[in-house]
């Protein structure tokens, strides 16, 4: 798809979503093909799990990083691939939970890098130059030369002493994850290069920002209220429900029609 033509087109329109709708469709789709999304998430944990561990290896959570950037982003696209597939009544058989790994995957990979580098200098300037204080404090309480409550209490004040650039860190954090929310599905869905897909979804969520961070939270509480009340079980149902309301929102707000996305003849790992 022509990234220029399609931005002219859609901002002829206002941009806007239904809170409602989305937390609603979300659940719907999950309720389709539960069994599907739960034995995929657990498949996903155990891809990850095995992975973040063998990266684990790598020092500085380099190895973290290059695991979310390589697999989880795709990982999580499953979803929204596999409910893109059986709206439009094309086939669902397991496999295209990882149909991301050949849909424009490279451009997927680069735009993720870009966003994590993003967030990696701001924690470099905003946080990292504390979190050494946080650490040689929690050392000392496993090491024993530092009680509990005296943790919390030099806790208390680093936070206090260095709040601003906490709460700065956050603030920008927040602002990424809501702006660049729909790069991937911008990737996967309408064929963009990494830069396009981040302009589209900048400009698009830009306009719809207050009342996504709306959803953002109702989302998160859901997640976690819903885990928590269910100690932990209700998170294999919970999260794919979570994530089909992301789709969701991307149906909306970039008006997807459910055209199929371009799938690249050979695997790209």
């Amino acid at each position: 798809m022509n990234y220029t033509m399609y931005m002219e087109d859609r901002l002829k329109s206002p941009v806007t979503f239904s809170l409602k709708q989305t937390i609603s469709n979300g659940f719907s789709h999950f309720g389709n093909n539960a069994g599907a999304y739960v034995g995929y998430t657990f498949v996903y944990g155990l891809i990850i799990l095995v992975a973040s561990g063998i990266g684990s290896a790598i020092p500085l959570n380099i190895g973290g990083y290059i695991v979310k950037i390589m697999l989880s982003n795709a990982l999580v696209m499953g979803y929204a691939l596999y409910c893109h597939n059986y709206v439009v009544n094309q086939t669902t058989d397991f496999g295209i939970f990882f149909s991301a790994f050949r849909t424009n995957y490279t451009q997927l990979v680069v735009a993720n890098g870009a966003l994590m580098l993003i967030l990696g200098i701001a924690s470099a300037l905003l946080i990292l130059p504390y979190s050494q204080e946080i650490v040689v404090s929690y050392e000392a309480v496993i090491n024993r030369t530092m009680d509990p409550e005296d943790f919390f209490e030099e806790l208390t004040a680093i936070f206090s002493a260095h709040a601003g650039a906490i709460i700065g860190y956050f603030v920008i954090a927040t602002v990424i994850q809501i702006l660049y929310l729909l790069t991937n599905y911008f990737i996967v869905f309408f064929d963009f290069g990494f830069w396009e897909a981040l302009e589209a979804s900048r400009i698009l969520m830009s306009k719809v920002f207050f009342k996504a961070i709306l959803l953002f939270v109702v989302m998160s509480l859901i997640l976690i209220l819903g885990s928590i009340v269910t100690l932990g079980l209700g998170a294999i149902i919970l999260y794919p429900a979570v994530m089909l309301m992301t789709y969701s929102l991307f149906e909306q707000i970039a008006v997807f029609n459910h055209a199929e996305p371009a799938i690249e003849d050979e695997l790209i790992v």
